[in-house]
């Protein structure tokens, strides 16, 4: 039996590490319980926040907490005079893997201590006193460890360089959302279609947030979901680009090679920005560099494409 709260299967979700059996009963269970998709969204804010958070706020909030926390020994079994190692090592190597591999270590080490012991066994506070004080204590429980976090994603913030990749990646802007409301009030839909281009709506909105593990098991069943889906490519397209803000470069590009063979999509020198930076992420600059000379006359990439060529 799965047990949905379990912190390992939720990171392995958000990371998509999870079978792609597993990941579906997620997202389901997401889709149907609002409790438990408060509780996924939890995680993916905090995620987004260490790579997106003010430097200057964090830092001083960092050193203060950690000076809080080293006068009360907190760190003594696993973080001794310096930072630990598993971080320290990791920073000449991909930030975003770093990243992803020091919170799974550090939700182990609290983990082992116990730190999350029934946490999520209920997300509302219970009314009896004796209940209440440990619904408290849990959830003391998690802001520390949300502080533990977000002090070591600040540390790569402020320490590792920024790769080639994301440097120049962002995200392909909206260009479906004013349709989708107006699909939405129009008439005639069946109430199938209606629902589906509703999630649909929601999926966008988790894209535009940069939420962008909420956003994929959306646009996944989308596509899934029929033969005529409305504007098939264009969800394609936002699907490809958010495995690629994920590091999941073969997902993406699966998806942009089909659509650059595509009739139906239209935004073609787009699809062949991304694909070029999906081969800049995986480090492969000769089959990057094709792709960004073909660009080199656009208007839209071609000042882009120029300089990016040059820093390979």
């Amino acid at each position: 039996m799965i047990d949905f709260h379990d912190i390992d299967l939720i990171e392995q979700y958000l990371f998509g590490d999870l079978d792609k059996s597993t990941a579906q009963l997620v997202a389901q269970k997401i889709e149907q319980e609002a409790s438990y998709a408060q509780e996924i969204k939890l995680y993916a804010t905090t995620i987004e926040a260490i790579k997106l958070g003010e430097k200057a706020k964090l830092k001083e909030q960092i050193k203060t907490t950690h000076q809080t926390l080293k006068e009360k020994s907190f760190f003594a079994d696993f973080y001794s005079n310096n930072l630990d190692k598993t971080i320290i090592g990791g920073i000449k190597t991909d930030a975003q893997q770093n990243l992803k591999n020091a919170i799974k270590n550090t939700h182990s080490n609290l983990k082992d201590k116990g730190f999350f012991d029934n946490i999520y066994d209920e997300l509302a506070p219970p009314t009896e006193p004796s209940i209440a004080k440990k619904w408290t204590t849990q959830w003391i429980a998690i802001a520390a460890s949300i502080t533990l976090i977000l002090c070591i994603g600040s540390y790569f913030l402020f320490f590792s360089t920024p790769t080639l990749f994301e440097q120049e990646f962002a995200l392909y802007p909206d260009k479906i959302g004013q349709e989708i409301n107006t699909q939405l009030n129009a008439t005639g839909f069946k109430p199938i279609d209606k629902k589906a281009i509703a999630k649909l709506q929601e999926g966008m909105e988790f894209y535009n947030n940069k939420n962008l593990e909420l956003a994929i098991p959306i646009f996944e069943q989308y596509l899934i979901s029929g033969e005529d889906q409305w504007r098939k490519t264009d969800i394609q397209f936002y699907l490809a680009i958010s495995y690629l803000g994920l590091s999941e470069s073969d997902k993406a590009q699966n998806i942009l090679f089909s659509l650059n063979q595509s009739e139906e999509f239209q935004d073609l020198t787009s699809v062949q920005w991304y694909l070029a930076l999906s081969y800049i992420q995986k480090e492969n600059k000769d089959k990057a560099i094709p792709l960004l000379k073909n660009l080199e006359k656009d208007t839209v990439y071609g000042i882009q494409a120029k300089e990016l060529i040059k820093k390979l």
